[in-house]
């Protein structure tokens, strides 16, 4: 299965790129915003995704948006409890 989130955001400039799964990774016009997160989300999420065989992937246009994806097997979530309370 394959899961993507797209955001129509700002986009990422090539050059930031590879600061996206680093720990407090923030970018140069991210730090223009009144931005209230800590720089641990992508890298934590990356690391979720890494524990279910998987890796998130990423494309970017500056001044367009980013699309965020990862793939993983249901098998592996076979021992999860579905059951709604």
């Amino acid at each position: 299965m394959k899961i993507s989130v797209i955001d129509s955001g700002l986009g990422i400039d090539k050059n930031d790129q590879s600061k996206l799964f680093k720990q407090f990774g923030f970018l140069e016009n991210t730090k223009k915003q009144n931005s209230s997160g800590i720089g641990l989300g992508l890298m934590i999420s990356d690391q979720i995704s890494q524990n279910f065989g998987s890796k998130i992937t990423f494309e970017s246009e500056l001044g367009v948006g980013s699309t965020f994806s990862f793939t993983f097997k249901l098998d592996n979530l076979k021992d999860i409890d579905y059951e709604s309370t």
